[in-house]
């Protein structure tokens, strides 16, 4: 099965896909020093087994995320579907089991989770944008054009979806609405360098986006 969604180059992990929730801001705050000064505890000699324990493991996510990014994705739903089990809430977790069906071509499937991951945190736009994949690539284009229009209005500055409902409505000979997404499109990476990673993008660059968009309006003579 051909990646269902195609990744154009590596690129640094986002802070969500490396990072666990933020503590709390009251944890770094800096205490006042005592007045009296004694010798520095030395720290307690741990056993191999105890410092095991003690450093802290990666979560099954991040596991099954660098499985994901490597293309082994039915080691890497193996290793979400342990996390999820533990923690079924978890949108982040959710959205990418969503990801992996899709790439293994199971459709039904990733649409179930990707509904699941929105249930959890409707706010995302990046799971409505996921969405929308998933219904174009089963043939529904109204209720994927539906969820690229929420995912906008989350986040209006939201680039991919500008640039798929670009795409969309010049495939149904919507030249004006076209040009209007694909302008929002451009206007938004002139923000960002040749080479920045675009979010949500599976690696796309900014650069590579800015070329797609131009090649596309000028085939459909909309420029």
């Amino acid at each position: 099965v051909e990646d269902f969604f195609v990744k154009e180059r590596p690129c640094p992990p986002s802070p969500e896909e490396t990072l666990g929730p933020l503590q709390p801001m009251a944890n770094f705050v800096a205490q006042p020093k005592p007045e009296a000064s004694f010798p520095p505890a030395e720290p307690p000699v741990l056993e191999d087994d105890e410092r095991a324990a003690a450093e802290p493991q990666p979560r099954p996510y991040h596991e099954a995320l660098a499985l994901y990014q490597q293309g082994r994705y039915a080691e890497a739903a193996e290793k979400i579907e342990a996390g999820l089990s533990r923690h079924p809430a978890d949108a982040q977790a959710l959205a990418l089991r969503a990801r992996i069906d899709a790439n293994l071509g199971k459709l039904a499937e990733a649409l179930k989770w990707c509904e699941e991951a929105i249930r959890t945190d409707k706010l995302d736009p990046g799971y409505h944008h996921l969405l929308a994949a998933i219904l174009q690539e089963q043939g529904q284009v109204e209720a994927a054009m539906k969820s690229l229009k929420r995912a906008l209005y989350l986040d209006p500055n939201f680039v991919l979806a500008h640039f798929a409902l670009g795409n969309l409505t010049q495939q149904q000979g919507r030249f004006k609405e076209s040009k209007k997404h694909f302008g929002n499109a451009l206007s938004l990476l002139r923000a960002y360098r040749q080479e920045d990673c675009l979010p949500a993008s599976e690696g796309m660059t900014a650069g590579r986006l800015m070329e797609m968009i131009r090649t596309m309006r000028a085939m459909s003579h909309c420029e």
